[in-house]
């Protein structure tokens, strides 16, 4: 986590570099940098790691990064709190997204049906709080897998103009 934390934090440096509140890219455009590419790079994987965002050390890394984010992208001053900047910004609290980008990978490797259920708790436990918490999660797809068959040849025919209708 360290380490991911360490990239997320380098490339919003590098986006600080070129921004600044009188001149460079606009608090919409960092805004934009943020949520679409910082956040998902940082919570690359989450269904495997989320649990660990209950460590205080990790909680705290996330909420450092998403804090310096909120600050750069309203300009606000250093000592402004971080759940009002999230609130005026419209970004969701980190924990909240790491869990929502969890919730949302387990789902898809259900629906493709690539999830393997393992009693021992861990990350696979994200499946049962994707239960509680979304219970349309639980109904059952009609999902046809597909399947390819590529030893038989097909043909295409395509009638001249003139046999149109």
């Amino acid at each position: 986590m360290d380490t991911k934390c360490h990239k997320a934090l380098l490339a919003f440096y590098q986006v600080r570099r070129v921004t600044n509140k009188t001149w460079g890219a606009s608090p919409k455009v960092t805004h934009w940098i943020y949520t679409a590419v910082i956040r998902p790079m940082l919570c690359y994987a989450a269904v495997i790691w989320w649990t660990r965002t209950r460590l205080s050390t990790v909680s705290k890394q996330l909420a450092h990064m998403q804090r310096i984010a909120c600050l750069y992208i309203t300009g606000a001053i250093r000592t402004a709190p971080t759940a009002a900047l999230e609130l005026v910004i419209g970004i969701t609290p980190v924990m909240v997204y790491v869990e929502q980008e969890a919730m949302a990978a387990c789902l898809r490797l259900k629906l493709n049906s690539q999830w393997i259920l393992t009693h021992t708790g861990g990350h696979t436990s994200i499946c049962s709080r994707l239960y509680s918490n979304v219970p349309l999660s639980q109904q059952i797809v009609d999902r046809i897998m597909p399947k390819f068959i590529f030893d038989k040849n097909y043909s295409v025919f395509i009638p001249a103009r003139k046999d149109w209708t």
